[in-house]
């Protein structure tokens, strides 16, 4: 019996962002229909989580600055 070769396949390239974020200049070069998309599901996204989060940050108490 013979082994089985196994087939090596190139690793493909993912377009940029696709699998993650990308710079200004990368958003910037996509098509405008691309970019509306992508405000929608993002906008989509934060009307989903609307009213679950809620952030309480003093920039003050931050910075090391007691205002008591």
């Amino acid at each position: 019996m013979s082994k089985t070769k196994a087939i090596e396949e190139a690793p493909s390239q993912a377009a940029p962002g696709e699998f993650g974020p990308i710079t200004a200049d990368e958003y910037l070069a996509l098509p405008e229909d691309v970019r509306q998309r992508r405000a929608k599901r993002a906008y989509e996204k934060a009307m989903a989580l609307k009213g679950t989060i809620d952030l309480k940050i003093d920039i003050d108490e931050l910075r090391g600055r007691n205002r008591r």
